[in-house]
């Protein structure tokens, strides 16, 4: 993830974890959190530690009068409001953070809240039932809409809790609650249900703890219905609006209503509120009536409107099948209007902002199968490509974005975030992904179109890179600007930071893989004479990175160079984004890929930013041995480029199992890089991201590069280069997959002698088929009724076409064809 400007530090610093010997010993390596660091990760037993545990005589050391005293009252709680469990809800512009009970309990420094954009309106939304906080019973969430029910007794000496609230809620163009109160006790009585609110009107930064200058902001409050707080700053205001039916009393703090129920009686209460720009309240009426079952219908109409038009995928692993689908909602989201057109924001709830580099690669993750998705992206992103030198937002022409905030501290000027262009690498990479979505798609139209922004990025690239390397570094609002942007990302072996300017060994690679992708556009629009600048450029940046970045001694590429040229002779994961660039020779592809997957880097789980063996290796920390998923499907995506596709297989097998033990089946934005030991779950990340852009793309990455599925959409090819399953799969069913003018469905199966083989085929459109490897492709068979019409089949060396007993047809422009009985 995208971290924002060192001016606003996150409140939490390194979390420190130590391994108590006898708690390791006694429950087979669980971890215990305790307040130093003592070792890189989990450990058999060590002397050191041990000599402290026991006396030479045998007798457990005594307690000094220190640590007695420590024992005798509570610890001080270091957690961050920002890592405090919460549930979030989103749909557009509108996100609800809640804490894990559903609520906004409005304690001072808590970031939960119903969110608008970049602004926190609702500071406070919690129901009081009969003078009593409601018990939460259980909770039901889904991406938009949630379900929660609460216990109440009627006297606190009571076993049973007779009084219960169902909380329905959907978010779409406002929110919606249903409250349906229920009196389970044997006798009459008297329902009195509070819900208590608070609006603040607190920009993002300041919810995360920046200081602002700024003047208390003035609420203007209006009691009634609806009841409205509105907040002006400077042209413009924000207003929310909240109504209910059955209408309550209103005051001060929220609204009240006053039930008397029999036994067994039901009563039901809606409540919508919406949180706009006041300018629009007017406009707006309709949908502040909107019923709590039209709201929810019309957001499961959008999100199936959505998703009908990717690429849907199936396999026979059920709790796969769970993890795609909840990153196809993840991803829908994620997507955010903005002026200009939608974006995809980066990750809930801190980072609910577009970012460059962070669309960008989920574009390219996801192009395959959304191309919708990855022009959406290629669109906003051209829309706010820089147009002039801002030294304050590092603004020049040709740049991609790195960040845009909405918030009041933002559009102030307060925060260099409006946008602010300061990263090193969202430029080549939304080159990259210009040039996939036109190979997958042959969507020459919009090339057209963004081909005045591709002269621009190419401009600026080359100015920004000179006939050397792409750097960043001086007076910025970021340390970093490659994706490890964190302050202590960068280092030599003996722990030194490194010194700008900095060139990151991946940002490199993707200068490389821009220009080269680059030329291919412009040999496809007409422009050979740029094309082959670009080639040679590419050609020569290639020999510099292989004679700057190579360690002999260790065999790999150094993670970047820092003031000098001097290398950050570190084992990480960097390198493993090289593999898909074509940055590195064919002779030390082996070596790369051969390390990646010794321990120190891969930890049964996925592959960690920095190898075990390095002096600043820490697993809790953001960059320094952490595993991020996004960074794990680059990798596997370059292995599986590079031919080593077990080796790709096994460390998606390892994020798949990893994902198992996460929330909703959904891979966070990163998580510990603690080594995998028997059944013992991966470690949670304290504040990391969840939805996250790049986290939920990574699935269909990986998959992309497992099956050798490759779209030529310019002439509707299927290109299945030798496929490869891994060991949770057998078969994977993919059905609407676009292929320039037409869609194809088909499966791949593992069959009895381990060869992937193609199944079920149909296509619509002239789809040319080409397959590549051992496998077989088998029209009709098992799945029945396959055709291929108007198209070819091309199948490469040890492979066969079976006609099943199904009863399929292969028919290449009505001329021939042939079936089975």
């Amino acid at each position: 993830m995208s971290q924002s400007s060192k001016a606003i530090p996150s409140k939490v610093s390194k979390l420190k974890y130590c391994l108590d010997k006898a708690f390791v010993s006694a429950l087979s390596g669980l971890l215990l959190l305790s307040g130093t660091i003592c070792g890189a990760g989990a450990q058999e037993a060590n002397p050191q530690i041990e000599d402290k545990l026991t006396r030479k005589d045998g007798a457990a050391p005594s307690l000094t009068s220190s640590s007695a005293d420590a024992c005798l009252k509570d610890p001080q709680r270091t957690i961050d409001p920002l890592g405090e469990p919460r549930l979030v809800l989103k749909h557009d512009a509108l996100m609800y953070v809640l804490d894990d009970t559903g609520m906004i309990p409005g304690k001072d420094n808590s970031a939960f809240g119903l969110y608008r954009d970049d602004t926190r309106c609702l500071s406070r939304l919690r129901y009081v039932l009969n003078g009593q906080a409601p018990e939460l019973l259980s909770k039901q969430l889904s991406g938009y809409s949630a379900n929660f029910v609460y216990g109440v007794r009627l006297k606190k000496e009571d076993s049973d809790r007779s009084i219960v609230l169902r909380r329905e809620v959907a978010l779409y163009q406002g929110v919606s609650e249903r409250l349906t109160v229920t009196n389970f006790a044997p006798n009459e009585t008297d329902i009195t249900l509070a819900l208590c609110t608070k609006a603040d009107f607190k920009d993002m930064f300041e919810v995360r703890g920046f200081n602002s200058t700024e003047k208390p902001r003035v609420i203007d409050t209006t009691f009634g219905d609806p009841l409205r707080y509105v907040y002006a700053a400077g042209s413009g205001s924000t207003e929310i609006s909240m109504i209910s039916d059955p209408k309550p009393v209103t005051g001060e703090t929220g609204f009240n209503w006053r039930f008397h129920l029999k036994p067994g009686q039901s009563i039901t209460a809606e409540i919508t509120i919406l949180p706009e720009i006041a300018e629009t309240a007017n406009k707006n009426a309709k949908i502040l009536n909107w019923s709590f079952e039209e709201r929810l219908k019309r957001a499961n109409v959008s999100f199936n409107t959505w998703k009908s038009g990717c690429g849907q995928i199936t396999t026979d692993n059920e709790r796969f099948n769970k993890m795609l689908d909840q990153a196809y909602l993840d991803l829908y989201l994620l997507r955010q209007p903005v002026a200009g057109g939608t974006a995809l924001t980066a990750g809930l709830p801190w980072y609910a902002v577009p970012f460059g580099r962070d669309q960008a690669i989920t574009g390219y993750q996801t192009a395959l199968f959304m191309p919708g998705l990855s022009k959406e992206i290629l669109q906003i992103l051209a829309a706010y490509q820089g147009t002039k030198i801002d030294a304050k937002t590092e603004e020049a022409p040709g740049k991609i974005m790195h960040e845009l905030r909405t918030g009041e501290l933002a559009r102030k000027n307060i925060v260099p975030f409006h946008p602010y262009y300061g990263t090193i690498d969202a430029t080549p990479l939304w080159v990259i992904l210009l040039q996939k979505y036109f190979y997958n798609t042959g969507d020459i139209e919009t090339i057209n179109k963004l081909k005045p922004n591709l002269d621009r990025a190419i401009d600026y690239l080359i100015s920004a890179s000179g006939d050397g390397f792409l750097k960043y570094g001086g007076e910025s609002a970021l340390s970093n600007q490659c994706w490890k942007d964190s302050g202590n990302s960068m280092m030599d072996s003996k722990g030194k930071l490194a010194t700008a300017p900095i060139a990151a060994a991946e940002v490199q690679g993707y200068l490389y893989q821009a220009y080269l992708a680059a030329a291919q556009i412009y040999v496809k629009t007409g422009d050979t004479t740029r094309a082959k600048q670009l080639a040679a450029r590419a050609e020569k940046l290639k020999k510099l990175f292989d004679e700057s970045f190579w360690m002999p001694d260790k065999n790999y590429y150094a993670m970047a160079l820092g003031k000098g040229d001097r290398q950050c002779d570190v084992v990480s994961s960097n390198p493993g984004h090289l593999l898909v660039s074509g940055i590195i020779p064919a002779n030390k592809v082996t070596s790369i890929a051969n390390k990646i997957m010794e321990p120190g880097l891969f930890s049964g789980y996925g592959i960690r930013t920095l190898s075990t063996n390095e002096i600043a290796y820490n697993p809790v920390s953001y960059h320094n041995g952490s595993i991020w998923p996004h960074d794990n499907a680059m990798t596997v995506l370059g292995l599986s480029m590079n031919g080593r596709k077990e080796d790709a297989a096994k460390v998606f097998e390892g994020l798949f199992e990893a994902g198992q033990y996460f929330d909703d089946h959904r891979l966070p934005e990163l998580f510990c890089g603690f080594e995998k030991r028997d059944k013992n779950p991966p470690v949670s990340y304290p504040v990391s991201c969840s939805p996250q852009a790049w986290a939920s793309g990574c699935l269909f990455q990986m998959l992309e590069s497992c099956l050798g599925v490759e779209v030529v959409g310019v002439d509707s090819q299927l290109i299945i280069k030798k496929p490869f399953l891994p060991k949770f799969l057998n078969t994977v069913s993919i059905t609407g997959l676009s292929l320039g003018d037409g869609k194809a469905d088909f499966a791949l199966h593992r069959g009895a002698n381990g060869a992937i083989n193609l199944r079920s085929l149909r296509t619509t459109g002239k789809v040319k088929l080409n397959m590549q490897g051992s496998g077989g492709v088998t029209i009709g068979g098992e799945g029945g009724g396959a055709s291929i019409t108007g198209g070819s089949i091309n199948v490469g060396s040890g492979g066969s076409i079976n006609i099943g007993a199904g009863g399929g047809s292969i028919n290449f422009g009505g001329a021939q064809s042939k079936k089975t009985p």
